[in-house]
């Protein structure tokens, strides 16, 4: 039998990852459409040696970084949940750690050009 206080915080756990997830999922849809937005002059200021190099051996085009751009994200949203069921402070962890960062991403993306300028 399952006390009420620890089936609480087993909800309170599926809650914060679901949130975790959601943002995971936005801020990457929003760093796409950044990066179709931008594609045209992305290779300039693209920050990251891999997406350079993915860009490089695609033509120059978005294309092929897009794409593992996408399935990183996509993995990393399957494997947090499947973390969390088989250790579950493991996926609270990776959760939190994942969507912290991303909200970081969120604020350079949308905002960085204010702290530079700063």
């Amino acid at each position: 039998m399952v006390l009420p206080e620890m089936a609480w915080a087993k909800r309170l756990q599926i809650t914060f990852l679901i949130l975790a997830t959601i943002i995971i999922g936005g801020v990457s849809a929003v760093d796409t459409y950044w990066t179709f937005k931008n594609q045209d002059f992305l290779y300039q200021y693209e920050q990251n040696p891999v997406g350079r190099w993915l860009m490089e051996q695609d033509g120059g085009d978005v294309a092929l970084f897009m794409t593992f751009k996408m399935v990183g994200t996509l993995v990393v949203m399957c494997t947090i949940p499947l973390l969390y069921r088989f250790r579950a402070k493991w996926g609270i962890t990776a959760g939190a750690s994942v969507a912290g960062f991303q909200c970081l991403l969120f604020v350079y993306l949308n905002f960085g050009e204010y702290f530079v300028q700063l």
